[in-house]
């Protein structure tokens, strides 16, 4: 039986994708760049939103309609 991703799982994953883009504390990335990384992964949209409202709460990323900003706290996790 397959298994749900954790959260934590789901925030790596993510952090993994500024990473790839290398984005730098500030600086941001769009919801499509997210939507586009997972689309032919095991990961779904619901995942995705699971993980960024964690890093969100955590103080990590702050969202702004479809951008997503990479904080400092953000920067040193990743």
């Amino acid at each position: 039986m397959a298994e749900l991703p954790t959260t934590e799982e789901m925030e790596r994953v993510i952090l993994d994708i500024f990473k790839e883009f290398n984005v730098r504390s500030g600086e941001i990335l769009l919801l499509q760049n997210f939507l586009s990384a997972i689309a032919n992964t095991k990961y779904r949209t619901e995942d995705f939103e699971r993980g960024m409202d964690s890093l969100i709460e955590k103080g990590h990323v702050t969202k702004k309609d479809n951008r997503f900003f990479l904080t400092d706290s953000g920067f040193q996790e990743m």
